[in-house]
């Protein structure tokens, strides 16, 4: 790829933004995301990818847009596909002018990951292990998928839902009189479990739902869930 350098390991640079911003609403993230990019690079830039894009249902990875035109800056890490939060590793990939400078504003907030996060994530992308990784990740998916699913069959039309193509969240719209924001609020108060709130989105009468953790887990979490929303609605 031309003129583009690879992988920038950008740390836990996010977290800067977060302290200082999550309590206004997660629609913001990633307009203050953009904005930190474009002050770093001094230029609109179009931010593409996700960090779940590698676990797609069907099993076919995506082509990456990297290198495609000259503004295309790609962010990603091993917290959401590969499953490795713990090791606080991300990066950027794009423009090298765009990357150098990047890395200026990257020198501000961290310095340096944790060398043995560095091992750990050197290893997980090999080529062997990133593809057992990434299969694993993808077959719990699928799995949840279809228990997802069944869930929201259950509801006889309370609940829409479009299955996602790739990633671990399910967007759920709903026909119960609540704002989604409260119904967040008080299943997890009251009940123990917690849904994003559509409207923090800009969307209210949505949830949305992680579906990406161990299937047991999944099952007794959706049950919780079952029972908390038949007692905050009444029905």
């Amino acid at each position: 790829m031309k003129n583009t350098q690879q992988l920038t390991v950008i740390g836990n640079l996010k977290h800067i933004n977060f302290k200082i911003y999550y309590m206004k609403s997660f629609q913001y993230i990633s307009i203050l995301l953009s904005a930190f990019l474009i002050m770093a690079c001094g230029e609109t830039v179009n931010k593409s990818e996700n960090a779940t894009v590698k676990v797609e249902e069907n099993g076919i990875e995506i082509s990456s847009f990297i290198g495609e035109y000259d503004k295309v800056l790609v962010s990603s890490g091993l917290s959401k596909a590969y499953a490795l939060p713990g090791l606080r590793l991300g990066w950027l990939a794009g423009d090298k002018d765009m990357i150098a400078n990047c890395w200026s504003y990257h020198d501000y907030t961290s310095i340096t990951s944790g060398i043995l996060s560095q091992k750990i994530g050197e290893y997980a992308l090999g080529t062997e292990i990133r593809k057992k990784i990434l299969d694993r990740n993808r077959n719990l998916l699928r799995s949840n998928l279809e228990i997802m699913q069944k869930w929201v069959d259950q509801w006889d039309g309370r609940f829409g839902f479009v299955p996602p193509k790739a990633g671990g969240m399910a967007y759920l719209s709903y026909d119960m009189d609540i704002n989604s924001s409260l119904l967040s609020e008080r299943l997890r108060n009251e009940f123990g479990v917690f849904i994003a709130a559509g409207d923090w989105f800009g969307m209210d009468g949505y949830i949305r739902i992680g579906i990406g953790s161990e299937k047991t887990y999944f099952e007794e979490g959706l049950d919780v869930l079952t029972k908390g929303i038949k007692q905050i609605c009444k029905l």
